[in-house]
């Protein structure tokens, strides 16, 4: 019985090596500001990498959120990523528009000037800047994972 075990509790460590990526690094936060029917609008984007350290695994469906917490605030910013390779590294953008109200406590956060954004009706994009890693979290909410070995194997067995 005991024999029975040992693959039992190594399939259980093998599985629990798998780590679904936790982190965005070097997160930027980019304001731009446009006037559209005689309002202003301002756009937040936060960039940043995800990057896949799995050696085996691919991760697929991941969907999951961005958010930026100022104050009492809470900005939360959802995307979701195309399949993720073993170690490959994602590009992910994400974005939220609204009227200066809904964007009041990001632009206070950011200490951005306004009035720099928005000059001769013209639309301004701020500087990158580095999200305080106090104000911000990365979250994944859901994904699926798959052995890259059984994509490669079924893929040769679709070709015969």
């Amino acid at each position: 019985m005991k024999r029975y075990l040992v693959p039992i509790f190594l399939a259980f460590i093998i599985a629990g090596c798998t780590q679904a990526p936790d982190r965005l690094y070097h997160p930027k936060a980019i304001f731009k500001a446009e006037i559209k029917d005689n309002d202003v609008y301002y756009t937040f984007y936060v960039k940043g990498i995800v990057y896949n350290s799995n050696s085996e695994r691919v991760f697929r469906d991941v969907k999951g959120e961005v958010r930026i917490s100022s104050g009492k605030s809470v900005t939360v910013l959802p995307f979701e990523i195309p399949p993720l390779l073993p170690f490959q590294k994602y590009t992910l953008n994400v974005e939220k528009t609204g009227k200066e109200n809904e964007m009041k406590p990001l632009l206070d956060l950011f200490r951005v000037d306004i009035d720099r954004l928005i000059t001769g009706g013209y639309m301004n994009f701020s500087d990158e800047m580095d999200i305080p890693s106090g104000n911000f979290d990365f979250v994944i909410i859901n994904y699926t994972t798959e052995n890259i070995f059984d994509i490669i194997k079924k893929g040769r067995s679709d070709e015969n």
